[in-house]
């Protein structure tokens, strides 16, 4: 009788690791997703400012320069408001035993796209459930 006792506290044991594995997985695909959608977000923002740049550049009328300068500035104190990437990479390096902290000290060369792609490719297999 004892035995199956410490059997089942075993088998309670286990299935709570199990839960807690899966809830972990849950947590990293919905990381993964919104850090892909921060990224898109982020970059379609980037191109849009370049090419209002280019249209406040080359135009001639007064208006639509003082319309495109307005956009301008606003999509910069978005971006200044949110500092994304900064905020991204402690909460990432905590989920990841510091994994851009480590390379940037192992690959100090590396540029702030490079550790933006770095971690996107970590995050990429999680979408696929590969770890």
């Amino acid at each position: 009788m004892p035995k199956e006792k410490v059997h089942t506290e075993g088998n309670v044991s286990k299935s709570e690791l199990d839960k807690m594995c899966l809830e972990l997985q849950h947590l990293n695909e919905q990381l993964a997703v919104m850090v892909t959608r921060q990224l898109q977000k982020t970059e379609l923002i980037k191109n849009i400012k370049r090419q209002l740049e280019k249209l406040e550049k080359n135009s001639n009328q007064n208006q639509v320069k003082l319309g495109i300068g307005r956009l301008i500035r606003m999509i910069d104190f978005d971006d200044s408001m949110e500092n994304q990437w900064d905020q991204f990479s402690i909460y990432f390096d905590s989920a990841t035993q510091n994994f851009l902290q480590r390379l940037g000290n192992q690959y100090p060369q590396l540029s702030p796209k490079d550790h933006k792609l770095c971690a996107y490719l970590r995050l990429n297999p999680l979408l696929f459930g590969i770890l």
